[in-house]
């Protein structure tokens, strides 16, 4: 999770400017561990991809709020 590159380079803007940046890099997972079983068994669907996306989408969130102290 990277916290901060909106101080770095603004929406809109063309200069680069020089601002803190937190990261936190997060515990890895295996996708088969967060494909639901019973699930499509297509090794590979377009289900399997966007639930795998979705999780990383959370994880990154979760982390996020826990470098701001929201949580």
């Amino acid at each position: 999770a990277l916290d901060g590159l909106y101080k770095v380079w603004p929406r809109g803007s063309a200069r680069i400017r020089p601002a803190k940046v937190t990261i936190m890099i997060g515990e890895p997972f295996y996708a088969e561990d967060v494909i639901k079983t019973g699930g499509t068994g297509s090794g590979g669907s377009i289900d399997d991809h966007a639930l795998i996306t979705e999780h990383l989408k959370c994880r990154i969130a979760e982390m996020i709020d826990q470098m701001r102290g929201n949580k």
